[in-house]
């Protein structure tokens, strides 16, 4: 079984996982530390492990007064592997984000083109969604899932 573990505010890992994503996409690696930089400085952010290794990541980012934002970087095939323990995880993380941070509402936006996994994934953490925005992501069309924690999540 594999050894499940989520570590916040990781930055060496964060900039690996980074690292692995990005590796064999020059323009992408080019910019890996701006995107760490944008992901890692605008709020609390965690990094999921499988035995020892990143494979995803995931933040929050401030708008205004209780509304906020999620990033999420994913290795796909790492976490393919046994990723399922990090639901719960990152579940119980928004959770205490939403009551320590007074938050009203998070929002996600996910490009269609990842698939039902990805929607199922969003869904499993507690996001609704809330629209299908046409011509909205560099590949066609993006999901907007909302998380209202005083609605039940």
């Amino acid at each position: 079984m594999s050894k499940v573990e989520v570590r916040f505010g990781a930055t060496p890992e964060l900039i690996e996982l980074i690292e692995i994503i990005t590796k064999g996409d020059h323009l992408q690696a080019a910019n890996a530390e701006k995107l760490y930089t944008q992901l890692s400085l605008h709020g609390p952010f965690a990094v999921g492990m499988i035995d020892g290794r990143p494979v995803a990541a995931g933040g929050l980012v401030p708008h205004f007064d209780g509304v906020l934002s999620t990033w999420f970087l994913l290795d796909k095939a790492r976490l393919a592997e046994g990723g399922n323990g990090l639901t719960p995880v990152i579940r119980e993380w928004l959770v205490e984000q939403a009551d320590n941070l007074d938050i009203r509402r998070v929002h996600s936006f996910v490009p269609v083109s990842e698939g039902p996994k990805v929607k199922g994934w969003m869904e499993a953490l507690g996001f609704d969604l809330e629209a299908t925005l046409e011509a909205c992501a560099p590949d066609g069309d993006m999901w907007l899932f909302k998380y209202l924690p005083n609605r039940g999540g």
